[in-house]
């Protein structure tokens, strides 16, 4: 039986870099392998460093001003968000707020910020069904935990202005996308804001260099795909068609799909009609 790849596996929630190396041993189906064996690493770096882009992104919509001097409130104090409060501090942010169910997560961040923050980081262990962060007055609410975040109970108590975050499905329902809209409350969409994790994954096959422009560029405000410039084309985009940013970016995203890729042109589509032929989905597991 020949077996045609459909998948490649990386890190997500409570799994790390030496998980995926045992994964490796088993399958070469496998990115964002410890970098000592020629892969990328852990890509918690990247995808903290996209969140804080998009959230300069969303401010520059809205022409108010940098990072500097801003609240930020956090929910999760997982691997990513212990990057963007790193990258937040660095950028002056008047205050940072942090909650984590997990009491580890949170002697974890206290530990690596000691003495490092000026008082202007706190981090709190609340329960786990405990929502009351995301109605912290501030001016950037970032959730970086579990999905199904922003719906109908949370959104009606959201005292900010920006919600950007590194959660993946952070919308509880579609419905919930006008609901943000309706409040006046500028959202980045999840999908463009984490996108680095990915991004580090998938051009793990193309080699490494140091201060890799490919990763790089994603991070500046010249690239016309960069998160600053999206963020800002998306947000544009919704306010002008009277959309919401997730169907601004669902728009472009599809069209973007669509573009060849330029050394294997209609690649995916052979690999699925391939799959079809041969009847994958009937094989026995």
């Amino acid at each position: 039986m020949i077996s045609i790849a459909a998948y490649v596996t990386a890190e997500d929630v409570g799994v790390n870099v030496n998980d995926l190396d045992h994964v490796h041993i088993h399958s070469r189906y496998t990115t964002c392998i410890p970098e000592e064996k020629g892969g990328s690493g852990n890509p918690s770096i990247t995808t903290g460093k996209g969140v804080v882009c998009a959230m300069e992104g969303a401010l520059d919509f809205l022409q108010h001003g940098t990072l500097a001097g801003k609240s930020i409130v956090i929910q999760g104090a997982g691997n990513v968000a212990t990057v963007i409060v790193e990258e937040l501090l660095n950028k002056g942010v008047s205050s940072i707020y942090v909650t984590d169910c997990h009491q580890n997560r949170v002697d974890d961040m206290k530990h690596l910020f000691h003495g490092k923050h000026d008082g202007r980081l706190t981090i709190k262990k609340v329960d786990i069904d405990d929502v009351s962060v995301m109605s912290m007055p501030c001016d950037i609410l970032s959730p970086c935990a579990l999905g199904n975040v922003l719906n109908k109970e949370t959104i009606p108590t959201i005292q900010a202005e920006i919600v950007c975050g590194a959660a993946n499905n952070q919308l509880g329902s579609p419905e919930d996308n006008e609901l943000l809209k309706e409040r006046g409350i500028t959202y980045v969409v999840d999908y463009l804001a984490n996108r680095m994790g990915i991004v580090n994954c998938a051009n793990e096959t193309y080699g490494r260099l140091p201060n890799d422009p490919a990763i790089e560029r994603h991070f500046g405000s010249e690239w016309e795909n960069s998160i600053i410039k999206m963020t800002k084309k998306i947000l544009e985009k919704a306010r002008d068609e009277n959309i919401t940013p997730v169907q601004a970016a669902d728009v472009i995203a599809d069209k973007l799909s669509r573009e060849l890729h330029p050394i294997w042109p209609n690649r995916s589509q052979q690999i699925i009609d391939a799959l079809v032929e041969g009847e994958w989905h009937n094989q026995p597991v």
